[in-house]
């Protein structure tokens, strides 16, 4: 068992550096589609099919994975994505261009706030597969302290702010940042446990464990097709409450797995529910972080969201890594793979607490009425939404 928690620890280690650069290319999407489609039927359109596109690059991608392992080596799935980034940026010759705008960058301000999120995303990843009292990951979560501290500093007395903290302080959309960040941990922590659960205690081959995936997909695609149609006649706050309710009914569910557990009966139902539970919230709320914002700032509303949801995943994977492995020896049995599930199950309640946490922030805090139909172009800095 040894082993198994120790890749388990290692896994929660690897991919700080491909959330760091992935954030960009996210925000840049959303900002593309917020800037290009107008608040209404044709923004809610792409942003559901944004959705659904990232769903099949996710599911597309785990079974990818699967089939390189089993076929070549692990180390080919961190390879193919060097001819998929080339293949994308050439992709990028057939965009419009768009207007440009003068303006000063602040470099203290990028370097601190750049430093600081990866700083702290290095700490939480570092804490998975060392230990939260390790010097390394100490220091990292100092240095993010430290590093952050001074970014809040910056914007708040600069005249040309990287990020407004407006943008931060308004109730809502505030609210929605935070909520994003537990989904974040939520959505990743889930499938990374659950790809855990299919290969150690079920005993599926990568490519298997691949294919198990493809419900998560699914339930993607479904919710964001509900969903674009609910925003259009239901607040926020009404959508995404009963897609968390959905997601925490399926943790428990998850939480009751044993080493007897059969895909088809106990895994394939809770991976569809989690996937369209979440999705079901999340739409929503990435509409709330865009809508009403000056089209200058929809760049930077969109890039905090997508900075929340990565390091969220960092957090959310090391904080669940950490409970899966400690808990792991505490099973019923001494057998192998009865405390590894042990371990798992425990995790996957940890999650549901969580996402309960998310829960509360929606409703105390998103609590905006208003719905995504359509409206005029905003061409100065809106009033807060109320």
């Amino acid at each position: 068992m040894a082993d198994h928690v120790a890749s388990l620890r290692a896994g929660a280690g690897a991919g700080t550096g491909a959330r760091a650069t992935q954030a960009p290319a996210l925000g840049t999407a959303l900002l593309v589609i917020a800037t290009t489609f107008p608040t209404g039927a044709a923004r809610n359109k792409a942003m559901a099919i944004y959705a659904a596109m990232s769903a099949l690059g996710i599911t597309r991608g785990v079974v990818l994975g699967g089939l390189l392992t089993a076929a070549l080596s692990w180390r080919w799935v961190l390879l193919i994505n060097v001819p998929i980034g080339l293949a994308v940026l050439l992709g990028t010759r057939t965009l419009r261009e768009g207007q440009r705008s003068s303006g000063s960058l602040s470099t203290l301000g990028a370097v601190t706030g750049t430093g600081g999120v990866a700083a702290a995303a290095y700490a939480f990843t570092r804490a998975g597969e060392h230990g939260w009292s390790d010097p390394g990951t100490l220091g990292a979560f100092a240095l993010a302290t430290v590093l952050l501290v001074a970014f809040v500093v910056a914007q708040a007395r600069g005249r040309n702010p990287l990020l407004p903290l407006r943008l931060l302080t308004e109730r809502n959309r505030g609210g929605a940042y935070l909520a994003v960040l537990f989904i974040g941990g939520r959505l990743m922590g889930t499938f990374y446990l659950a790809t855990l659960f299919l290969q150690q205690v079920m005993g599926l081959g990568p490519l298997q464990a691949g294919a198990a995936s493809l419900p998560f997909g699914v339930g993607i695609v479904v919710a964001s097709g509900i969903g674009s149609t609910l925003v259009e006649r239901l607040p926020p706050r009404v959508i995404a409450l009963p897609g968390l309710a959905l997601a925490i009914a399926d943790l428990l569910w998850l939480s009751a797995l044993d080493p007897g557990a059969s895909y088809w009966r106990d895994l394939m139902v809770p991976f569809f529910l989690a996937s369209a539970g979440l999705g079901l919230a999340f739409f929503p709320l990435t509409l709330t972080v865009v809508h009403g914002v000056d089209d200058r700032e929809t760049g930077v509303a969109s890039a905090v969201m997508n900075t929340a949801q990565q390091v969220g995943a960092a957090i959310g994977v090391a904080v669940l890594t950490t409970v899966a492995t400690t808990t792991a020896g505490n099973g019923p049995t001494d057998a192998a793979t009865d405390a590894l599930s042990h371990g798992y199950t425990t995790a996957f309640t940890a999650q549901a607490a969580l996402l309960a946490v998310a829960a509360l922030v929606v409703g105390v805090l998103v609590t905006t009425r208003t719905r995504q139909h359509s409206a005029p172009p905003t061409t100065h800095h809106p009033e807060e939404q109320r």
